[in-house]
């Protein structure tokens, strides 16, 4: 019997997991097991592959095969609600196993080790105790329940599963798309939730998605590497794979001692929504210049540890709003949304004041207009950014802070105003950044990112520096820090 990753030894297992990509790759049809069915029996585990499968469109119709039980059952275009279905009894007997199928109690979805069994095989069965279900009917579900206008289930079965359905389509919906093929660094995220016994599996067990010389460093296991030295080696082959700053934006999260700040510590992942801390991040990135198209230019020194970077410092932090902090699967009210703002803007109102008596500020009188703005971060988001803000958007954010008036914006104002802290500069800069701002800590535009980011200073060396994190700064964010500062442009080291 094949034995599982953890079971091997050091050498046995660099040897093993470079050959998974092409076994898993190359097979007919993997066999994806999820468990057995614990706490449920038989026909309420079916009743819940029959839930799925009507999501999906289809009926699971069953024939005798006992010698391939996994052939035995059939699909056809469902009509009408499955037996196994019909009455209020056997749909609490089916949630009560959907509960026991997802995220939350089947390990299969929370080891980083098998995201490969669903992404490189050409076709695969999930096989949970006796009953089995294709995995092409799971991922056709889970994108028809992402689509409203999709023929599912009567609507009052679909609430009986409502509050478990997010646990079943965002694994299934990642997967989905990491079997279309995506960047190394949206995979290595997407999956940083996931467990590994050993942290630089985080790295080598989705090695195999990635095209083979995509990273120069890291193309193959090497357990003789330190965990510190790997996750700095994949952070600097990021980074010159993207050609630049992306792989720094986000909440960081510190769980490995000692790992330099730019690394992305792959160990463990925020307790939030994967979107919050990283794909909302993201998808901002891509919609500003902060640095007005500067190249990226990087150079790793101390034996690695550190980066260095060329870049403006902008100005240093002076006044700061405490974040609202939201955990994973929290949702907060929104008299607490509101509640955050008001704090924020009497800090905001007390300092603009402070700087008219003495030097003025960098929007003049404009300065309300760019708080709203800065609330929803300069762009109007669904689940992508959709657009730049307009005065017109300004206006809507100060409607439901006055008024708790719904529009379009509120998402966006969700997404920005949630575990970030709100600063304002000496200068008088406003923005949001990571939670866990002090005050001094400096705003630099750096040459690659199009975004600022938030550095903190070290003793260590001159011009050394630590990463918070990255920031919305309202008024830098399209380049006007590199015209208007350009003098400042000096070489620095992050460690």
């Amino acid at each position: 019997m094949k034995r599982c990753p953890m079971q091997w030894d050091q050498e046995d297992k660099m040897h093993q997991v470079g050959l998974m990509r092409d076994i898993y790759s190359k097979c007919t049809r993997c066999l994806i097991w999820v468990g057995e069915i614990e706490g449920n029996t038989i026909s309420e585990a079916e009743a819940t592959l029959d839930f799925i499968s009507l999501c999906a469109g289809y009926a699971r119709e069953h024939t005798s095969d006992d010698l391939n039980p996994q052939e035995s059952v059939h699909y056809r275009p469902q009509v009408g609600i499955p037996v196994s279905l019909s009455t209020p009894g056997r749909v609490d007997g089916a949630v009560r196993a959907f509960n026991n199928f997802t995220i939350k109690c089947s390990v299969w979805w929370s080891r980083v080790w098998t995201v490969q069994e669903a992404v490189l095989p050409e076709k695969a069965v999930v096989q949970w105790g006796q009953v089995s279900l294709p995995w092409s009917i799971i991922t056709k579900a889970a994108l028809n329940l992402c689509n409203p206008g999709t023929h599912l289930p009567p609507l009052s079965l679909l609430q009986s599963f409502n509050s478990l359905l997010n646990d079943f389509v965002g694994p299934v919906r990642g997967l989905s798309k990491a079997k279309k093929g995506e960047r190394p660094l949206n995979i290595l995220q997407r999956w940083r939730y996931r467990e590994a016994t050993d942290p630089r599996d985080k790295v080598y067990a989705l090695i195999g998605l990635f095209p083979q010389t995509v990273l120069l460093n890291v193309h193959s296991c090497n357990y003789q590497l330190s965990v510190l030295a790997l996750y700095r080696q994949v952070t600097a082959d990021l980074i010159h794979l993207e050609q630049g700053l992306r792989p720094l934006v986000g909440l960081r999260g510190r769980y490995t001692p000692g790992l330099a700040t730019w690394a992305i510590d792959l160990a463990g992942s925020p307790d939030v929504e994967t979107w919050r801390w990283w794909w909302n991040y993201s998808h901002r990135y891509k919609w500003f210049k902060s640095d007005s198209g500067s190249s990226l230019s990087e150079h790793f020194v101390h034996e690695g540890r550190a980066i260095s970077l060329k870049g403006i410092s902008v100005d240093k932090i002076e006044k700061i709003g405490k974040a609202l902090t939201v955990h994973r699967g929290e949702k907060p009210p929104n008299t607490d949304i509101i509640q955050t703002m008001q704090y924020w803007r009497q800090l905001t109102v007390d300092y603009m004041h402070q700087l008219r008596s003495s030097r003025g500020c960098p929007y003049g009188n404009d300065w309300d207009t760019a708080f709203w703005t800065t609330m929803i971060g300069d762009l109007i988001m669904t689940e992508y950014p959709q657009r730049r803000a307009t005065a017109h958007d300004a206006k809507l954010v100060m409607l439901y802070y006055q008024k708790k008036t719904w529009s379009e914006v509120v998402q966006s104002l969700k997404g920005m105003v949630i575990n970030k802290s709100f600063f304002i500069t000496r200068q008088g800069y406003i923005g949001l950044g990571p939670p866990d701002l002090v005050k001094g800590d400096h705003v630099w535009v750096l040459f690659g990112g199009n975004v600022p980011f938030i550095l903190r200073e070290s003793c260590a060396f001159a011009d050394t520096y630590t990463l918070v994190g990255d920031a919305y700064v309202h008024g830098i964010m399209d380049g006007e820090a590199v015209n208007r500062y350009e003098s400042r442009q000096q070489v620095i080291h992050i460690h």
